[in-house]
């Protein structure tokens, strides 16, 4: 008798539902787990090796070997992934100051030009007869 514990949907390359279950495997393997996704070739359903995967039998043993495999992977996955937000965070902080660094020269710059101080005939805009 088996039974099923999960069923991971649109899993793979395929997106096919992957099914984890659960059964005895005598009293050699004792309780095994089946992972399952598609038919892996059944000869009586016609259908080729390359259309489905298949499934995978796993012993208690195999399956914490697998679990152990598994985890690590992950783990890496997770530090890779974790270092690069570390770098896209930097490069962020680096853009980020340097655009508060130059909204702070452009006000520096507005307050200090002082336009309206500047003598109108240095402009060139009105000849000095003009202004008497």
């Amino acid at each position: 008798m088996s039974t099923e514990i999960a069923k991971i949907e649109e899993s793979g390359k395929k997106g096919t539902t992957l099914n984890v279950t659960q059964f005895y495997g005598g009293d050699k393997y004792g309780v095994m787990l089946q992972l399952t996704q598609g038919f892996g070739g059944c000869p009586a359903l016609k259908v080729s090796s390359k259309s489905e995967p298949g499934y995978i039998l796993l012993t208690i043993t195999d399956a914490y070997k697998l679990i152990q495999v598994l985890t690590k992977w992950i783990k890496d996955l997770s530090r890779c992934e974790a270092e690069k937000l570390k770098k896209k965070i930097k490069e962020n902080r680096k853009l980020e100051g340097t655009i508060f660094e130059d909204a702070v020269k452009c006000e520096h710059f507005i307050k200090n030009l002082e336009i309206l101080d500047i003598p109108l005939s240095l402009l060139g805009l009105i000849k000095m007869e003009e202004t008497r």
